[in-house]
């Protein structure tokens, strides 16, 4: 690593580190057992209980140990970038990496939805799911109401869940970074964009 990098003042040394801890974390999707949006999930919880155990946003070894592992910086390199950083700035640079992946790990399940329902065998399917989408944007339902009933049509009875493999259980995480992890104005422009605009092009 440069040592320029471990050199720049707080305020970029923060913008960096948001980036390599969602970078790191996207690009080792392919190491994963998840999908993009349960292991999301997955990671931001790990996230949170280092968090959580530590007070907040200290600097325990094995809590560095695990973001610098995350990053792909190697350990020396974060940790004197970590230590330049504040708690305050430290707790913004955690929450800005969080709230980032949980964007991704949301907007590549909807491009699932979309590309699972995109047979024509399923055309009564997509058009509960965009009806469900669209009673969301009226205000007819919240967010979690919308991802049960998506669920709904994807598995229909307890067979099917069942039978999913681990879908269901992957989705189930998925509507949990939802409710724990996403801010409403990005659902609805998410819903918008990755289910109603998906969905209506297969129509």
């Amino acid at each position: 690593m440069s040592e320029s990098v471990t050199e720049m003042p707080p305020k970029e040394i923060m913008k960096y580190l948001e980036r390599a801890l969602v970078y790191g974390w996207y690009y080792g999707l392919e190491r994963s057992d998840f999908p993009p949006w349960a292991a999301a999930y997955v990671t931001l919880e790990e996230i949170g209980d280092f968090t959580d155990h530590y007070e907040r946003f200290g600097n325990k070894e094995n809590f560095i140990d695990f973001l610098s592992r995350l990053s792909g910086i190697d350990y020396d390199t974060f940790k004197e970038m970590w230590n330049k950083l504040s708690e305050k700035q430290r707790a913004k640079v955690i929450d800005v990496a969080t709230y980032n992946t949980a964007l991704i790990g949301l907007k590549h399940l909807f491009e699932w939805i979309s590309y699972e329902l995109s047979d024509e065998k399923y055309r009564e399917a997509r058009a509960k799911v965009l009806q469900a989408a669209k009673d969301y944007l009226n205000g007819k339902i919240d967010e979690i109401d919308l991802m049960d009933k998506i669920a709904e049509v994807l598995w229909p009875t307890e067979k099917d869940r069942e039978e999913s493999g681990y879908d269901y259980d992957d989705f189930m995480k998925a509507e949990a970074l939802v409710d724990e992890y996403i801010g409403r104005e990005d659902f609805k422009e998410y819903v918008k964009k990755y289910i109603i605009k998906g969905l209506e092009k297969q129509k």
